[in-house]
């Protein structure tokens, strides 16, 4: 599969490709050469394997990419990082996690912006590359861009594309900060001495001191005490269905129709944290209880878990409707593209939200950066 970026931000972009190979190896990618390199010398390194974009149409395309089984291609606009956050994994393996953005950091007043991209051979074992990429929003907004995939599903011409927004750059930011206005969120908005920078996600809001930690306890504790005496009942795919209630050890208690028990449990104060980064007690893993999490998480981001004990609720309307206890970064990055889709949380796929392109037989990946 290419991959084609082109640069029409007015901007000097540069680009990094990295990731986790298909053995486990973290990689940087070599433009040069198109290999991965092993990661093994940390921030040196991994400011070396940085290029500048060309501004305008020429761009710059990769022929025949490598296999990567979790990547990043990274753009920094007007000046290279500051710094990489480089650690060892349990193998003293040097694994890049890319700039730092949150206040008293490096980089926080560096704009970059990121695709998420695996590409791997397909389900089926044949030498044919799969691919998944998106834009993310998760940890932050940033700038623009769009991404589209070209290939074959099953036979049939694959064309797809997401990202097109409904108003430029800075009109998000204004925006933003209208519909925000007398709530934490509206400390999200990252400003420097050019402007506009980034809007925070509400997770690293409460790393950088901005949204409490107690942000959703309220309204947990009243699902919780909903669900102690009504029943929630979850679709979970292809796990089967799901129905339960918080037991007596604050658990909620969830039996499959198959009769095996899932339990996920919801203390605070680190609540926050939790819901809005969708780990600790609602980690995912690739597993029924996964997949439950996934789609309890979707809920209380969503707000819609205690208007509706039928899950998921897929019915965008529905969305957001509690100003006091939802999240409302979400809410409002959504309604800035075109589509209504964007990774805002990590649990954003639940119900198809999100700006995921993927095809078991793919052509090209092409990504615009579009102008501020």
């Amino acid at each position: 599969m290419n991959i084609a970026i082109t640069n029409n931000s007015g901007q000097q972009v540069y680009t990094s490709l990295y990731g986790i190979d298909t053995n486990y190896n973290w990689c940087l990618y070599n433009f040069t050469s198109n290999t991965l390199d092993m990661c093994v010398t940390g921030v040196t390194e991994a400011m070396s394997y940085m290029t500048p974009l060309p501004i305008g149409a020429t761009g710059l395309t990769i022929t025949d990419m490598p296999q990567l089984a979790s990547g990043v291609i990274l753009f920094t606009y007007n000046q290279l990082p500051n710094d990489f956050a480089v650690v060892a994994d349990g193998n003293g393996i040097a694994t890049v996690q890319g700039p730092s953005f949150l206040p008293d950091t490096s980089d926080y007043g560096t704009i970059f912006n990121m695709v998420e991209l695996t590409l791997t051979a397909n389900t089926a074992g044949v030498l044919i590359p799969a691919v998944w990429a998106d834009i993310t929003n998760v940890d932050y907004f940033s700038t623009p861009l769009q991404i589209h995939l070209t290939g074959y599903t099953n036979g049939e011409v694959y064309d797809q594309s997401k990202g097109a927004m409904k108003s430029g750059r800075d009109s998000v930011f204004t925006e933003f900060l209208e519909d925000t206005k007398g709530t934490v969120f509206e400390n999200l908005v990252v400003t420097g001495a050019s402007g506009n920078v980034r809007i925070l996600g509400p997770q690293h809001g409460i790393s950088a001191g901005v949204i409490p930690i107690d942000y959703w306890d309220s309204y947990v504790s009243a699902i919780w005490d909903y669900y102690s005496g009504n029943t929630l009942y979850i679709n979970n795919g292809a796990y089967g269905n799901y129905s339960g209630q918080v037991n007596s050890n604050g658990q909620m208690a969830l039996t499959g129709s198959t009769g095996d028990i899932q339990t996920i449990s919801m203390p605070g104060p680190k609540l926050a944290m939790d819901i809005f980064g969708c780990q600790g007690t609602l980690a995912a893993p690739n597993n029924s209880v996964g997949h439950l999490a996934a789609i309890i998480g979707a809920a209380i981001n969503r707000s819609t878990i205690l208007e509706n004990s039928n899950q998921p609720d897929c019915v965008v309307g529905d969305y957001y409707q509690l100003t006091d206890s939802t999240n409302l970064y979400a809410s409002v990055l959504h309604k800035f593209y075109k589509d209504g889709t964007t990774y805002a949380f990590p649990f954003d796929d639940v119900c198809n939200g999100s700006s995921t392109l993927s095809c078991p037989d793919p052509r090209q990946l092409t990504i615009n950066l579009d102008t501020f």
